[in-house]
């Protein structure tokens, strides 16, 4: 079975004393290009997920793995950008505390 991928970006506001160190870690992971100012785009690897993995559980799992990865504070801004695959409409999903 091959790898499946789901085009994703990031969006991130972490201002002065933000874990850049985990995001930029775990953007370096996934493979992830920077398109500017706060704002990456990676292909999210899902072959772990089931082919029926509804889209917002997709989201679900990739908040999951990015929460464990980097340590947000209350100012911290962290957004998902994504095309639902169901809807075929863009969304986003803020990642607060």
């Amino acid at each position: 079975m091959g790898t499946t991928r789901k085009a994703i970006w990031i969006s991130y506001d972490f201002g002065l004393k933000g874990d850049y160190m985990g995001l930029y870690t775990w953007l370096d992971n996934h493979n992830a290009l920077e398109c500017g100012n706060g704002l990456a785009y990676c292909n999210y690897d899902t072959s772990e997920l089931s082919a029926t993995t509804a889209s917002g559980d997709l989201i679900k799992h990739i908040t999951k793995d990015l929460k464990a990865h980097i340590k947000l504070s209350k100012t911290d801004r962290l957004y998902v950008i994504w095309k639902d695959s169901e809807t075929e409409r863009v969304k986003g999903d803020y990642m607060g505390l």
